[in-house]
């Protein structure tokens, strides 16, 4: 079973940041690289539901402010893209001195229910379900009216003398099949960053969104959850910035 509820706190919040400014008369290839700061995550009520936090978290206090590095360029057909370091979102020109620029994640898992000998692969367990057993394809019931079963091909009965029946040679025994639970679990998240430009300074806010749903007759009650976290930031312009870039992300030298 999936523990994604109290993930969010977290989670994505630190590829944000936030930043990018477009000067006037940009075109496909010109970029602008813009140092920010971003004040302290505000996080909604409900990524903390049900949880006690404790006067260890809730009386912990800061005024610092965290710094980044963006760029800003201009993509294929004008697209106005903004790169954070760690993401690369998509925009759209406001038309106003101001941008927004949205990203979003989905990751989907289905619990297993375990597995079933299912030696004909028609989804019903051999011993329990399954009133005709054919894995060879004989047109012949295995465990009633067929004297052979040698699927894959290795001279031994796969109903009495095979320990392991691989034909496709994977490791795997074929006739074990993994039966999925009904209940599909999908977290996903959404960044949001809007961000306005005056002359060389930058302002704006960030945004992600992160919830988690479950869908199907085996999903627990009330799993679903959602988490929101805020940051406003404002920045400026760094004119002749040299970025080097490594797989850590990226660092500026003026």
């Amino acid at each position: 079973m999936l523990h994604l509820r109290r993930a969010f706190v977290t989670s994505l919040f630190a590829l944000l940041g936030t930043s990018a400014v477009a000067c006037d008369g940009m075109q496909e290839g010109d970029y602008t690289v813009y140092r920010i700061s971003y004040e302290p995550t505000e996080a909604s009520a409900s990524c903390y539901d049900g949880v006690d936090l404790g006067p260890s978290v809730t009386e912990d206090s800061t005024d610092l402010q965290r710094a980044a590095t963006f760029i800003l360029y201009i993509g294929a057909d004008d697209t106005p893209m903004l790169d954070t370091g760690a993401v690369v979102l998509e925009g759209e020109d406001n038309g106003d001195d101001s941008y927004t620029f949205k990203g979003v994640t989905k990751d989907v898992e289905v619990a297993s229910d375990g597995y079933i000998m299912d030696s004909d692969h028609d989804g019903l367990d051999d011993f329990e379900d399954d009133p005709m057993v054919d894995a060879d394809g004989d047109n012949v019931n295995d465990y009633y009216d067929d004297d052979f079963v040698d699927v894959d091909g290795d001279g031994l009965d796969d109903r009495y003398d095979d320990e392991l029946v691989d034909l496709d040679g994977d490791g795997l025994d074929d006739r074990l099949v993994e039966k999925w639970a009904d209940a599909k679990y999908v977290a996903t998240t959404k960044i949001t960053i809007e961000l306005a430009i005056d002359g060389e300074l930058v302002s704006g806010d960030t945004k992600q969104i992160s919830t988690t749903t479950c869908v199907g007759l085996e999903c627990e009650a009330d799993f679903a959850s959602s988490c929101t976290l805020t940051n406003d930031f404002q920045g400026v312009e760094i004119e002749e910035a040299d970025i080097n870039i490594g797989t850590d992300g990226d660092t500026m030298q003026d």
